[in-house]
């Protein structure tokens, strides 16, 4: 049996996701459009604050548990262990003075993905498609990061749609918006990975001539061979000469990797995006810190001079006359008003309540991280079932917690997303970074005449205590960005 979410519980997905600006905005609409909604001083609403000793058990009654469909957990996570983040390369932040917790700070990003966003939904409204069609491809837009990639699964994006907006899309809409969007410039748009953003963009290509041909049949039959530059096999496996091969090459070295990226000319100060941290963490001294919520809410009540505007109502009756219609009328339209307001208030402090619940449980996780005020050197191993068995929420509400979300620490503005990440090591506080970090370095001193080997990697990660298996190599120096030895040498 299908379980569907109530509008209640949709509301506070929505809002649990919402970061300052978007909630300050919220807020600000609600008590616009609500009559019976008042809003008080900044300084005494809902702004959460905590002085929290990281030692004392972070959770609570378990209140969140069951908060939520059960869709939402499947559709989210494979599994109890997966992490909804792709763990950084390095950590991600932006550096601080300190100062007011509600300032905005700058943070080196990609600012065109707003503007790509834009780009591609203008290009969209010209398409005549289904309203579920339609729905589809804003929310795939909407999942396509920096680098012009799509960053999420289709059926996490249908998830979404349902949680969000109550609409069932099927598999074969999303496939057609997934379309349609792959059909919008710059070709190459919303590609699953680097092979598949080559090949967009060589099949768009015109007019076909043999060395786009061939080009068009090593990406797509190829791939692994061009990756490795093993170009004679190349050419054996196509039946070309040397100079059509080189031609080829050409052909596939004018495309873009990153069609979402930012302009190569572009001065890296334009492409600063400010963002408004949602948390403050301060470190107190004997283990106990201060965290708080950086947004400012007005202080939210009923209106009672609208409250108490009701008319009485009167008994309904076969004939009613006009004026006890209107009264009627008006005294449901209070009510309803009334009703609402509540419900936004206990929504807004349930939304606080859970967001300083799991930052806690977050600081009380990576105490030497937020005792140094901030330095990445010390981030523990750290996933979302961590979270949930401290605090006893869905796992799919903490992702959604802490979702684009910021904290500010004495020493820079850090993305939550960081925080998470795998134990590469069983039994080993060692994280995902720092392993990455002694790979890094490990490489970074190699003689590039000879390179190391995944082998030899593996051995000297070994002997500076982080001992991984040499598959686990490979795949970090990948995630790295790192190619194989025989690729790094140099004469």
């Amino acid at each position: 049996m299908t379980q569907r979410l109530t509008p209640q519980q949709v509301q506070y997905v929505r809002m649990l996701e919402m970061t300052v600006p978007e909630i300050e905005e919220k807020v600000r609409r609600e008590v616009d459009d609500n009559p019976a909604l008042s809003a008080g001083d900044p300084d005494e609403g809902a702004e959460g604050h905590d002085d929290a000793n990281a030692g004392e058990d972070a959770g609570g009654d378990g209140e969140g548990s069951n908060e939520t469909a059960e869709e939402m957990q499947r559709a989210d996570y494979g599994s109890d262990e997966d992490v909804p983040f792709d763990a950084p390369e390095m950590p991600y932040r932006a550096r601080s003075g300190g100062g007011d917790s509600s300032s905005t700070f700058p943070i080196e990003a990609n600012a065109d993905v707003a503007s790509q966003a834009d780009s591609l939904l203008a290009q969209l409204a010209e398409y005549t498609l289904d309203d579920k069609v339609r729905l589809a491809a804003t929310y795939i837009i909407g999942n396509i990061d920096a680098n012009g990639r799509m960053s999420r699964a289709l059926s996490a994006i249908a998830s979404d749609i349902a949680i969000a907006e109550g609409v069932e899309v099927s598999e074969a809409d999303m496939q057609r918006a997934f379309d349609v969007v792959r059909s919008l410039d710059p070709a190459g748009i919303a590609a699953t990975d680097l092979r598949d953003c080559l090949l967009l963009q060589l099949q768009r290509r015109k007019p076909k001539t043999f060395e786009l041909r061939v080009a068009t049949e090593i990406v797509d039959k190829h791939f692994d061979l061009l990756t490795h530059k093993h170009y004679d096999r190349l050419k054996a496996r196509l039946h070309v000469d040397e100079d059509d091969m080189r031609n080829a090459i050409d052909v596939i070295r004018g495309l873009d990797p990153k069609p979402g990226g930012t302009n190569a000319g572009e001065a890296p100060d334009d492409r600063l995006e400010h963002i408004t941290p949602d948390f403050t963490v301060e470190y107190l001294g004997g283990g106990r810190f201060s965290v708080s919520l950086n947004q400012r809410l007005p202080a939210l009540a009923l209106e009672q001079s609208f409250v108490a505007s009701v008319p009485s109502t009167p008994a309904d009756a076969p004939k009613m006359s006009r004026a006890d219609a209107r009264r009627r009328d008006a005294a449901l339209f209070v009510r309803r008003k009334v009703e609402d307001a509540n419900t936004f208030i206990s929504m807004v402090q349930r939304r606080n309540d859970t967001l300083l619940r799991v930052m806690r449980t977050i600081v009380s996780l990576q105490q030497p991280f937020f005792a140094a005020g901030g330095d990445e050197h010390l981030i523990r191993p750290m996933i979302l079932k961590d979270i949930g068995g401290i605090t006893g929420m869905d796992l799919s509400v903490i992702s959604r917690a802490c979702a684009g979300k910021y904290v500010a620490t004495a020493r820079g503005v850090w993305a939550l997303k960081m925080f998470f990440n795998e134990r590469p090591i069983e039994d080993s506080d060692t994280s995902t970074i720092q392993v990455l970090e002694t790979m890094r370095s490990i490489i970074s001193g190699e003689d590039h005449k000879a390179p190391l080997s995944d082998r030899r990697i593996c051995e000297l990660m070994a002997e500076r205590g982080v001992p991984i298996a040499r598959r686990t190599v490979a795949k970090y120096r990948e995630r790295l960005d790192i190619p194989v030895a025989r690729l790094r040498k140099k004469p």
